[in-house]
């Protein structure tokens, strides 16, 4: 009964983002709460726990080694000069994150190898190089050329077959893609779930616009290029998925009062 509060209430507040945002709730894919209800069980995706082949020892929680990024929900710490630590701190289980990214490698998506996951706790391989963000700021990467690339790891994303359908990053945006030696490679994969590609697609122009329209952002003039270029390579799929793109984002817990009051200006810029 538990489980079905929660999803009542993930239910109630999807509605109210559609309703807020004038989307009709007939527009909203099956898979629209995929992000919330996947983060406690790996049903979505049709799999069993994922036991990894050759994994290593676990990971003693007091040696963590020294912490070297903070996002909104995990802290990355090195282990050595070729591994990671990604530790969620709310105690989100991490294998269902690590079960898609093993998928995801053995169709040659490009993805930090996963060694572990126990619990909270994922261990991945250390990467080298910028994010794309970094890149475009030292004056490393064209915005055409940015723009290119986050289309091409959409497709080649949803092409890749999972259990039940297409999997969706949810957060497919300039920094959670580094530049490495081996070429782009996408990190973060907590949001992950199945959908329809297009609204992937559009998710990240939606992500993009809440930068570029914001004028106190460092970033907007940059993000406004990007979005701008990244519209003109996918702007029939940005709008095939707009909509349902919008109500996700604005039923993301993590979202701030100011992002969120920024969605019907995005809406508006890209519609």
């Amino acid at each position: 009964m538990r489980g079905l509060g929660r999803q009542q209430r993930e239910q109630a507040h999807v509605e109210r983002a559609a309703q807020q945002l004038g989307v009709p709730l007939g527009v909203l894919g099956r898979h629209v709460l995929g992000n919330y209800h996947a983060r406690h069980s790996s049903a979505v995706l049709g799999v069993a726990t994922y036991r990894f082949p050759g994994g290593v020892a676990t990971v003693d929680p007091v040696t963590t080694g020294e912490l070297i990024g903070t996002g909104r929900q995990a802290d990355v710490y090195a282990l050595d000069a070729h591994r990671v630590l990604r530790r969620y701190r709310d105690g989100t289980d991490a294998t269902r994150e690590a079960e898609i990214m093993e998928r995801l490698s053995r169709f040659d998506f490009p993805i930090p190898q996963v060694y572990e996951a126990t619990g909270p706790d994922l261990v991945m391989e250390r990467l080298d190089g910028p994010t794309m963000t970094a890149a475009y700021a030292a004056g490393r990467l064209a915005v055409q050329e940015g723009a290119s690339c986050l289309a091409d790891l959409h497709r080649r994303l949803h092409d890749v077959p999972f259990p039940g359908g297409r999997i969706l990053h949810r957060d497919l945006h300039p920094e959670n893609v580094m530049l490495t030696r081996r070429g782009p490679v996408v990190i973060d994969w907590n949001n992950a779930a199945l959908g329809r590609p297009a609204v992937d697609v559009a998710l990240t122009a939606v992500i993009l616009g809440q930068v570029a329209l914001d004028p106190a952002h460092p970033m907007a003039e940059p993000a406004h290029a990007f979005l701008s270029a990244y519209v003109r390579i996918a702007g029939e799929e940005v709008h095939a998925g707009l909509g349902e793109a919008l109500v996700i984002r604005a039923a993301d817990p993590a979202l701030t009062d100011e992002d969120a009051a920024r969605l019907p200006e995005v809406r508006r810029f890209l519609s």
